[in-house]
C-alpha cells in the first residue's frame, strides 16, 4: 500500500453548509487522517493521509461535495506534513 499526504483547497460556497463535516465523515470512511479547517479567504483546506487509492477517491468526492455547497476551485497538491491519527475539523 502506498501512503500519500495531500493539501486539498476548496473555494466557492463552501464554508456554512456542511463541507467540513461532510469532509471528516468520508474521510472516517476511507480511513483517512488528517483535518478541515475555514480559512479565512472564505475557502476550506484540507490534509488528507492514507492509502494513495482512498486519497483520489476522497478528493473526488471533496471536488463535488456535499448537496449545499458549491466548488468553484479546487486544487490539490502533495504534502509532507506529520501523520495525523485521526481526521479532525479544525
Amino acid at each position: 500500500m502506498v501512503w500519500v499526504s495531500v493539501k486539498i483547497l476548496v473555494s466557492g460556497d463552501v464554508q456554512g453548509v456542511g463541507f467540513r463535516a461532510h469532509a471528516k465523515t468520508c474521510a472516517e470512511q476511507l480511513s483517512l487522517a488528517g483535518y478541515a479547517k475555514n480559512l479565512h479567504d472564505g475557502s476550506v483546506e484540507i490534509l488528507a493521509q492514507g492509502s494513495e487509492d482512498a486519497v483520489k477517491k476522497f478528493a473526488g468526492i471533496m471536488k463535488k461535495g456535499p448537496h449545499f455547497s458549491s466548488v468553484k476551485q479546487f486544487f490539490i497538491t502533495p504534502f509532507i506534513s506529520k501523520k495525523y491519527e485521526d481526521f479532525s475539523i479544525l
